[in-house]
């Protein structure tokens, strides 16, 4: 198998959504018809120019992006709050490599999608 499938995707701007049941669906056709090897790299890519990835363990959260710390000075304290949501535009990648076992994705990872509101495509390769 060699060509990548393609597939549309809800993104939000304000949260990651899921692409993990889609891409486990398409795995999971390409079992049955012979194509998964056993173990493999897969990768899922970024058709669309709205869409940035992330696969993880865990799912981001908006708040997870917010640190706070209090500083003293001159016996003056100053709780400072630092919002880093916006930098997901700058560390999110295109294209996502993970490991399968047949259908299974492995390390209880997840594809996460993030863009601006607007459907996007996604691609799901083995490599």
């Amino acid at each position: 198998m060699s060509a990548p499938e393609i597939f549309i995707h809800a993104t939000s701007a304000r949260r990651f959504l899921d692409a993990t049941p889609t891409v486990a669906a398409i795995l999971a056709n390409w079992d049955e018809l012979g194509f998964l090897p056993g173990d493999a790299l897969c990768c899922v890519s970024a058709v669309s120019a709205n869409a940035q990835l992330l696969v993880s363990a865990s799912k981001p959260e908006p708040g997870d992006y917010v640190f706070e710390d209090t500083i003293i000075a001159d016996n003056h304290e100053v709780t400072v709050t630092i919002n880093t949501w916006d930098l997901n535009k700058v560390f999110l990648r295109t294209s996502e490599i993970f490991m399968i076992r047949g259908p299974t994705i492995l390390a209880g990872r997840h594809i996460y999608v993030l863009g601006d509101g607007d459907p996007c495509q996604l691609a799901v390769s083995l490599l």
